[in-house]
């Protein structure tokens, strides 16, 4: 599953709501609220945590990944050493990131792009996204993905 920086996870765009992914996952393994009343959908096989924001009309706004399949700019991400992962993703984004020390964690947060990594014991342990926002504080939703539709083979 590739981890897409300001658009989603996989083929799930920021903007979807609750019944949009429940048609496609089905019924969340574990569903929890937030104090800010931000819905939490976990789906154990994806090893995904889907965030459905209250304050963005009830849309997937932000995204826990801790697949250790998952692949950011192509390549993998978790359980890899941080210094290699750093690099890579500060590459990828063009940003470098703001990094923080809470006890066993650690953070690098990317703003611009609003992505942060959680490493403890010195790799990745997730990749937490979310959709970027305007100057205006307003989400920027992503546009729909194209369907995987052939080519028509006579050019029209």
């Amino acid at each position: 599953m590739e981890i897409h920086p300001g658009e989603g996870v996989g083929r799930f765009r920021f903007g979807l709501t609750e019944p949009d992914l429940v048609r496609e996952l089905g019924t969340p393994d574990k569903r929890y609220q937030t104090d800010a009343g931000v819905e939490r959908l976990q789906y154990f096989e994806l090893r995904v945590e889907f965030a459905i924001e209250p304050e963005n009309g009830h849309r997937f706004g932000w995204a826990e990944v801790r697949h250790p399949d998952a692949t950011l700019f192509g390549e993998r991400v978790l359980g890899e050493p941080v210094t290699a992962v750093i690099r890579r993703v500060t590459a990828g984004l063009g940003e470098a990131p703001e990094h923080e020390t809470l006890g066993s964690l650690e953070t690098y947060f990317y703003p611009r792009n609003w992505v942060e990594l959680s490493v403890r014991f010195g790799r990745a342990e997730s990749v937490n996204l979310g959709v970027m926002y305007d100057e205006n504080d307003e989400p920027q939703w992503p546009r729909p993905a194209e369907p995987n539709v052939a080519p028509d083979p006579t050019g029209k």
